[in-house]
């Protein structure tokens, strides 16, 4: 439906939306790649004696661990953690405006939408993880938005509940269905073009979108499904139980 990825905002908030996007995007994708390479960076600084030479060469892999394991605690969580945050926003948002249908309400609906973008796109520097093996990239961010089956949900007569929500295609939830239902497609949307189907379908799928955000961040901290917090993964490559990072070289 939509050309390219985008925030449909405002032309004098775009700007700024964007820009902060980028910054943030920028800080994470320096922190990963310093991971990445930190190895390499820290050989740099090994002395000419044989003893410095000996202490350096175990420095580099220490060092590299290290910010490994400090990499979820100190980028991924606190990142996931303002995702839920802005995600709960929206939710209040969302169910003010459906409660009460008026152009203000919506704005403020609109608005929470735009700063949930944030720390979900500054997110996408480290979309590894049980963002992908677990789905919730897909079910939150999926695009382009399937916007004839959308309009079919809207014209069904099913009942719209969480369950029915986790029963769709991904191009008909996420961020980009919450977008379609709330700016529409030219991004002129307003409180009387709602149906009430519309509103019933954007409040369920805030709420689904919240329950997605908390089980991600939660797939990080606690581990979900029965697997172990993916922090301890990280933390434990090399590890002869660590399937998904069987050798420290992976990272």
């Amino acid at each position: 439906m939509f050309s390219k990825k985008v925030l449909r905002i405002a032309p004098q908030l775009q700007i700024s939306r964007v820009s902060s996007v980028a910054r943030g995007i920028s800080i994470t994708s320096a922190l990963a790649m310093c991971l990445l390479i930190g190895t390499g960076c820290q050989e740099a600084s090994k002395s000419g004696t044989e003893a410095n030479q000996e202490q350096s060469t175990n420095a580099p892999a220490q060092s590299g661990q290290t910010l490994v394991a400090a990499f979820p605690e100190q980028v991924v969580i606190p990142t996931y953690e303002r995702l839920v945050t802005q995600s709960e926003k929206m939710v209040t948002a969302v169910d003010a405006f459906v409660a009460n249908p008026s152009d203000s309400a919506l704005k403020a609906a609109q608005e929470a939408w735009t700063e949930a973008r944030v720390p979900w796109e500054q997110s996408e520097a480290f979309a590894f993880g049980p963002a992908t093996s677990l789905g919730y990239d897909g079910d939150l961010d999926d695009w382009p938005v399937n916007e004839t089956d959308v309009t079919a949900v809207i014209k069904d007569t099913k009942p719209i509940n969480l369950e029915f929500v986790s029963s769709l295609q991904t191009t008909q939830k996420g961020f980009h269905t919450l977008e379609l239902l709330l700016f529409g497609a030219e991004n002129n949307k307003k409180a009387a073009d709602f149906s009430p189907r519309e509103r019933e379908y954007l409040k369920t799928l805030a709420a689904a979108f919240d329950q997605t955000a908390k089980a991600l961040k939660q797939s990080w901290t606690e581990g979900v499904q029965g697997k172990p917090a993916y922090k301890t993964v990280l933390a434990t490559a090399g590890e002869k139980d660590n399937t998904a990072y069987p050798t420290k070289k992976l990272l």
